[in-house]
């Protein structure tokens, strides 16, 4: 690795691409939400916001960003980690989690330690937090051996998705392995402005890649839990409906002012979603659920008969009919 303030730095030179999802690490990401800034992210906890008044950044364990949530979704783009390489030894590995430069320099920087994140605008290293950096390189480019540590920018969240699916353990044993998959599935779309399922529903070679690793598959991992299947053709909404076209409203969601065409919240939670869990947990993820609109929109894409997937029926589910 590369310590940090060791490299030159090329102001104005982006971080470019996610190396999973294929959308940018950065300040690019906010064109679609326009006056974002990087301060922004402090505002999303109040323990971030003394946290930064007292001592000017953010750090942490990596799991504590789950429990966060960003006001503004566009700053998740701005959370990244990389996959490292150096060419004199061939070897690969994973950082932690770093936070995007506002004013961008063309360099990866972010905490050597994979477990941690580290948020700061004026970026230095600090008592217990060391940081490491690399030139960052696209997914789909050559590495070169002119420069000493280079890696491969990926949003958090995307990392997140991925290990999910193919099992974290796994492929940080193999990141050579994984990072080649990458590069093979990227150059073999047709175009490169995919997404996370795009890129991972090559079921082929993904089966290729896990015996690279010398893994046989099967159920490596659980992707949801408790979530509802709905058909291609169907929407979450008109999968409780009746076809005579009357409209039913489930036991576990209640609906106010506008009725059935405006905002829903949910019954009695604990029992309906949570009911596998004991009493404090079911507390804790039910306070984490807010009203939202009837989703009408119906699935157009069949991810189902592409993804590897395989799928366990709760017998004790109450939010639906045993006959489905």
């Amino acid at each position: 690795m590369a310590p940090f303030g060791s490299l030159p730095q090329t102001p104005g030179r982006v971080l470019g691409c996610c190396a999973i999802c294929g959308e940018f690490v950065g300040p690019q990401s906010a064109s679609i939400g326009p006056g974002i800034r990087a301060a922004d992210i402090f505002k999303s906890s109040t323990e971030w916001k003394q946290c930064v008044q007292k001592q000017g950044y953010v750090s942490g364990h990596i799991s504590e960003l789950e429990k966060v949530y960003l006001r503004h979704p566009w700053l998740w783009a701005w959370l990244y980690r990389a996959i490292l390489y150096e060419p004199s030894t061939d070897k690969f590995r994973l950082t932690g989690v770093g936070f995007a430069r506002e004013a961008p320099n063309g360099l990866i920087q972010v905490p050597a330690a994979r477990d941690h994140f580290y948020i700061c605008l004026r970026l230095k290293e600090e008592d217990g937090i060391k940081l490491t950096e690399a030139f960052p390189l696209g997914i789909t480019w050559a590495r070169s051996s002119q420069w000493a540590t280079q890696g491969y920018p990926i949003h958090e969240r995307c990392w997140t998705l991925t290990t999910r699916l193919l099992d974290i353990r796994l492929v940080k044993g193999h990141l050579k392995e994984f990072t080649r998959a990458l590069q093979r599935e990227w150059f073999g779309m047709r175009h490169y402005e995919g997404d996370v399922i795009e890129v991972l529903r090559d079921t082929d070679y993904w089966g290729r890649w896990l015996g690279v690793c010398r893994m046989a598959g099967g159920l490596i991992g659980i992707f949801y839990m408790g979530a509802f299947v709905v058909p291609v053709g169907k929407s979450i909404h008109s999968l409780f409906q009746p076809k005579d076209g009357t409209t039913f409203v489930p036991p576990f969601m209640r609906f106010h002012k506008h009725g059935i065409k405006g905002l829903g919240t949910p019954v009695d939670a604990p029992r309906f979603f949570f009911n596998g869990l004991d009493a404090e947990s079911a507390a804790k993820w039910t306070a984490t659920l807010t009203a939202s609109p009837v989703n009408t929109d119906r699935l157009a894409n069949d991810a189902y008969s592409t993804l590897p997937w395989a799928y366990l029926v709760l017998e004790d589910v109450l939010t639906l009919a045993k006959e489905y």
